[in-house]
């Protein structure tokens, strides 16, 4: 087994275990989870800015102030500073700004590009909306939400180490090909 193969392997049995807990467990696991992923990243993206600076003499303030918000936000969550209801909610507002901005293309699109596709852009903005205004007033809701995010992350881990295990690797040569 080659080195990528097993960590895709990891990766979706990683991904199973994060699904069945947040199936469990809800909103409160999810906290812990995105601060170690957040640290992580943002860890990543600031010593890529280092590399960069030493080895080109390049230094982006976008990866920098990414990487350190990235790393910020993950140690508030970590320490319980912010809470992982804090990200949710200002996703579902995102989510109801964007379901309704998509409406409004839609509409745009339906005039003028092509009827079927303005009101495919309609019901999916319109989805968003429904889905975020749900979220924010029905609670019971919000239980059914993560249960079927859970279940759905775990199907997703199922899938990969399936697809990762069952499937044979192509042992073709890389050959060029030469154009006459």
């Amino acid at each position: 087994m080659n080195g990528k193969k097993l960590l895709t392997i990891l990766e979706a049995v990683a991904t199973i275990v994060v699904g069945v807990l947040i199936a469990i467990y809800k909103e409160g696991a999810m906290g812990t989870y995105f601060g170690i992923i957040f640290v992580v990243s943002g860890s990543v993206l600031l010593l890529v800015e280092l590399f960069a600076l030493i080895k080109l003499r390049v230094m982006t303030p976008a990866g920098l102030i990414s990487g350190a918000a990235l790393l910020a936000i993950g140690i508030g969550l970590l320490i319980s500073y912010l809470h992982f209801g804090w990200i949710v909610a200002v996703f579902v507002l995102l989510l109801i700004a964007a379901g309704s901005a998509l409406v409004l293309y839609g509409v745009y699109s339906a005039i003028k590009i092509s009827a079927f596709v303005g009101v495919g852009e309609i019901i999916v903005g319109a989805l968003f909306v429904l889905f975020g205004v749900l979220y924010i007033k029905v609670p019971d809701f919000r239980t059914v939400f993560w249960i079927v995010v859970g279940v759905l992350t775990a199907l997703s881990g199922l899938y990969l180490l399936l697809v990762t295990l069952f499937t044979k690797a192509n042992k073709k040569d890389d050959k060029v090909i030469e154009q006459k």
